[in-house]
């Protein structure tokens, strides 16, 4: 098989681990992507509350992020979850921020004052699982272990440029290696196009599986994405 190179990251971009203080710009992230995203999925009066919960968001990802530190020590693996963020200050910013009732910008957090311009978080689904849906009859007979690529968020400045791809590859790395996941799925909305093209022809996923799911208030058909193991492999082998 024939390797070919991805794009290179921008520099003003970087690839690490979440930490604690990138909890509100995370936060801020996810709504934007969200608004911006999804918008016409569920209606206006939905969205206009969108910004109300920027508290509430950033409390979720400071938890998330502080869980999954929790285990990110040596000793500790096969780890359960994984919580990666493409960070840096944007030559040109693009775009309105949503989410925070202090301010109409975007908020620059983490070690660096960076902001958060990607975002992709990752968990391994057991029997515990709040979303343990549509994998429990494998989870429950304990056909290997399932990782969910739960949220793979990117603002306008973070798209088409490399960036998005760069932060998937990281992502298998570390889901194979850290996560030693046999298989790897996520669920993303039977309307973007845009999004599930990048999963199945950018990165060689394929669509097992379709389901109704409440968003908002609407439901929305959802496309169940998967790569094995070996698929997995194969790309990064192909991409390297």
């Amino acid at each position: 098989m024939s390797a070919q190179s991805l794009p290179a990251l921008p520099e003003w971009v970087h690839i690490r681990e979440a930490v604690p203080e990138d909890a509100a710009a995370a936060a801020q992230l996810h709504i934007w992507s969200i608004g911006n995203t999804f918008a016409g999925l569920f209606s206006e009066e939905y969205g206009a509350q969108l910004p109300s919960t920027f508290a509430e968001d950033t409390a979720r990802q400071l938890t998330l992020i502080t869980d999954i530190n929790k285990e990110a020590r040596p000793g500790t693996y096969p780890r359960t979850g994984l919580y990666l963020v493409a960070a840096g200050n944007p030559p040109v910013e693009t775009g309105v921020p949503l989410g925070s009732s202090s301010t109409s910008d975007w908020v620059h957090a983490g070690p660096n004052k960076e902001r958060i311009v990607g975002m992709a978080h990752y968990y391994l689904v057991n029997e515990h699982s709040s979303r343990l849906g549509y994998h429990e009859e494998e989870v429950k007979a304990g056909k290997g272990r399932i990782v969910e690529l739960f949220a793979f968020h990117f603002v306008e400045e973070a798209q088409g440029n490399g960036i998005a791809i760069n932060v998937f590859k990281r992502g298998v790395e570390l889901v194979l290696n850290d996560l030693q996941a046999s298989k790897m799925r996520l669920w993303t909305q039977e309307p973007n196009a845009k999004a599930r093209a990048f999963y199945t022809k950018k990165t060689g996923g394929r669509e097992i599986g379709m389901h109704l799911f409440p968003l908002g208030d609407r439901d929305v058909m959802r496309v169940c994405v998967e790569w094995t193991r070996e698929e997995l492999e194969q790309w990064l082998a192909k991409n390297s």
